[in-house]
């Protein structure tokens, strides 16, 4: 789950480095949407940690609705 802009996500995870800690994106409850969207993220800027976004399977359903225009 972000905690800002993508900005200061970035900068959060540029402070841990800094630190010598492991920044891993991570999902509190998300939709296929919102994981596919962290898994992004995970890929942009912490390319090799393993992100935590097994939380699909804790929803009983999922509404896909196709973009408007696409």
């Amino acid at each position: 789950t972000l905690t800002g802009s993508l900005e200061k996500v970035r900068e959060q995870v540029e402070a841990a480095h800094a630190l010598g800690l492991t920044a891993v994106i991570s999902s509190s409850i998300e939709s296929s949407l919102g994981l596919t969207q962290l898994a992004r993220i995970a890929a942009w800027l912490t390319p090799e940690t393993i992100p935590g976004l097994d939380t699909l399977d804790l929803m009983q359903a999922q509404q896909v609705r196709r973009w408007p225009g696409s």
